[in-house]
């Protein structure tokens, strides 16, 4: 389980979705609870397709998948109004889902 950063990261969103797809496993772990903060559909993008990753460490995906979860619970709260809405961007609510279907299949 990840811990709850109480603020916003010092690190931008390009900077965050580069450790993400390159740093090393406590890099990846830490941009993915970072992302978290960034509503908007980069860093559903770059969360999704990390958890995607047969190669990827169960840590790191487990710490994107939280991350989708909480930008998921941040964009239905702040975002939207209408009841039933994912809280996901149009294009971004796919990738969430695969992401999440991809956790618990035999790549992973």
């Amino acid at each position: 389980m990840i811990t709850e950063p109480s603020e916003k990261p010092k690190a931008t969103l390009p900077e965050l979705i580069e450790d993400l797809q390159f740093g090393p496993p406590s890099k990846k772990i830490a941009a993915a609870e970072g992302l978290k903060f960034y509503v908007g559909e980069e860093a559903v993008k770059a969360l999704g397709e990390v958890t995607g990753k047969s190669a990827e460490l169960p840590e790191i995906k487990m710490a994107a998948v939280e991350s989708l979860v909480k930008l998921r619970s941040l964009r239905h709260s702040v975002f939207t109004n209408s009841p039933g809405s994912t809280g996901f961007p149009g294009e971004g609510k796919p990738t969430a889902i695969k992401a999440l279907n991809t956790i618990n299949t035999p790549e992973s």
